[in-house]
């Protein structure tokens, strides 16, 4: 509905006191078979900084802790402008509890996760994993519990293999 709203697909008429729309638009437009579906097909809205957001969010799986992804803050992982976590809840991809971020479907995560190359995936778990493991080392007061979770997570996505 959000969707249809923002394209003037749908339009509140003041005058009117009521939603008003035109048939034929709205016919038009076309629709997946549930609403994971039409949320894929806005993922091409998205700015770069938030689709990235996704992919590293994806790596830990359906979902993670927000703070593993401060602790990201200073790599190559983490972009200028930080994770686009508040685009992603707005659009319907993720959804915040405290700080856990998941994404609010299981074939949005799906589909966000294999429709990266498997080289790049890759990468992207080596680079998540080095970087948490760095962290940790040198900073004893980081819980372990989370961190170990999500290493185990990284290394299953990946293949196993951690590279």
């Amino acid at each position: 509905l959000n969707l249809l709203l923002r394209e003037s697909t749908i339009l509140y008429s003041p005058q009117l006191l009521r939603y008003d729309w035109d048939p034929d638009k709205v016919s038009a437009v076309k629709t997946g078979d549930n609403v994971a579906s039409l949320i894929i097909s806005n993922l091409t809205s998205l700015q770069p900084s938030a689709l990235w957001t996704l992919c590293v969010i994806s790596c830990f799986g359906f979902k993670s802790d927000t703070s593993l992804l401060r602790l990201l803050r200073g790599s190559s992982i983490y972009p200028d402008g930080g994770f686009d976590l508040a685009s992603l809840v707005e659009h319907g991809f993720v959804e915040l509890f405290g700080s856990v971020v998941s994404f609010s479907h299981d074939l949005i995560h799906q589909h966000v996760y294999e429709k990266m190359p498997v080289n790049k995936r890759q990468k992207l778990h080596f680079d998540i994993g080095k970087t948490l493991a760095a962290k940790t080392i040198l900073d004893s007061r980081i819980s372990q519990q989370p961190i170990e979770a999500s290493m185990e997570q990284l290394f299953l996505f990946d293949g196993g293999d951690g590279h």
